[in-house]
């Protein structure tokens, strides 16, 4: 829906207006800025200099009929020619904001993370990573993120990350019905312990770090630990439970999503 391109174009850097005014020139075609004021519902005053943005993105372009200016849209591909553009800038710069973040004298050990954006970008640094070891999971991490969830799962398969995980009996993982159960099993040992040790707080384990994912659906939060001491610590308290725990019985999945290997 035009809706939806909108907040797609505006996390893309564009202003609301501007969004409004090249998705009309996407609908109606060569139109002159009264038609565009009109459809777009942006004041005149306001699209001259949208435009001209716009224009200078390579996204809008112009011609003159019978003395009078016409506006078009280009082809949305090259809207992936701006975020190339981006990343190669920011490719470029990448290297010396790294050199200035890992010089700091003193260096933050606890990060805070709120909202899904900020699970999706403790979940993003944990794909960085071969393997993870991990107790408190529960279905509801999937719920919190539900649209990157599936990403973030294949991108594990495509690299080849494995974890050991402990979750609660009777609560169903969506991992088997993303990847399958062979695909599960590529990618995680799972272990149970009963309903009574439930926690609403995920708690991965992965190199040096420590995340702990409140996986509250309408306020999640995260906070992540930067510390060997404390990871080795946590990773001892991991092995205790793992020793406890009851292997999980993948047959469930079979009947609850009618999956297949």
């Amino acid at each position: 829906t035009l809706n939806m391109d909108e907040k797609i174009l505006e996390e893309m850097g564009f202003s609301p207006n501007e969004a409004k005014v090249y998705l009309t020139l996407l609908r109606t075609g060569s139109v002159p800025i009264s038609d565009i004021a009109k459809n777009s519902n942006v004041h005149r005053s306001n699209v001259y200099d949208i435009l001209e943005r716009l224009m200078a993105k390579g996204l809008v372009t112009s011609i003159v009929k019978e003395n009078k200016k016409f506006y078009d849209a280009t082809n949305p591909n090259n809207l992936f020619d701006i975020l190339r553009e981006r990343e190669a800038k920011l490719s470029k710069a990448i290297p010396e904001m790294i050199a200035v973040f890992e010089n700091r004298k003193e260096k933050q050990e606890v990060y805070h993370f709120k909202g899904r954006e900020g699970i999706k970008m403790v979940l993003r640094d944990i794909n960085r990573y071969k393997t993870y070891d991990a107790f408190g999971i529960s279905s509801n991490l999937a719920k919190v993120v539900p649209y990157y969830f599936p990403q973030w799962i294949r991108e594990r398969l495509r690299k080849n990350l494995f974890a050991r995980m402990i979750k609660t009996k009777g609560d169903l993982l969506v991992t088997p019905e993303i990847v399958g159960l062979s695909g599960y099993r590529k990618l995680f040992h799972v272990k149970e312990v009963g309903r009574e040790h439930f926690t609403a707080a995920a708690t991965f384990i992965y190199e040096n770090k420590v995340a702990i994912i409140l996986e509250n659906i309408h306020s999640p939060l995260a906070i992540v630990i930067e510390n060997d001491e404390i990871a080795d610590g946590y990773r001892k308290q991991f092995n205790v439970m793992w020793q406890i725990a009851d292997e999980e019985d993948i047959n469930i999945y079979r009947e609850a999503y009618k999956v297949k290997e």
